[in-house]
């Protein structure tokens, strides 16, 4: 099964600087969204065959992680726009780490308060 935090929607951090860039970028989105998809199947699956309980946190883990994706992508829209900052590549820094925390918590099977909680963090910057 592929994971989520092997195909990162975020990408490096790197802003969009070509187009080059840019269709990297893309190709990155896809293959999350590949990825959640092939999830969101799973969860799908898991129902059918009666395993209601994992497929609900399989459900609300993706729903976790597109969430913070989004605001991760706000946010990259709004730094873009706005001067760069002294600090940018440890905000790029941090955000990558929370993004990893919330990702390796999904794999792990943690609880959905706590991928909420981390979901949260994420956006919080």
């Amino acid at each position: 099964m592929k994971r989520f935090g092997k195909n990162n929607p975020t990408g490096p951090g790197v802003p969009y600087v070509s187009a080059m860039v840019e269709k990297q970028g893309l190709r990155r989105l896809h293959e999350a969204v590949a990825a959640l998809k092939e999830n969101l199947a799973n969860a799908e699956a898991e129902l059918r065959n009666g395993e209601t309980q994992e497929a609900e946190r399989r459900a609300k883990a993706i729903s976790a992680l597109v969430k913070a994706a989004r605001d991760v992508a706000d946010l990259e829209a709004l730094a873009r726009a706005q001067p760069p900052e002294e600090n940018e590549h440890e905000l790029r820094a941090e955000l990558r780490s929370r993004l990893r925390r919330l990702v390796e918590a999904q794999r792990l099977g943690a609880p959905d308060a706590t991928l909420e909680r981390l979901a949260d963090e994420v956006a919080a910057r």
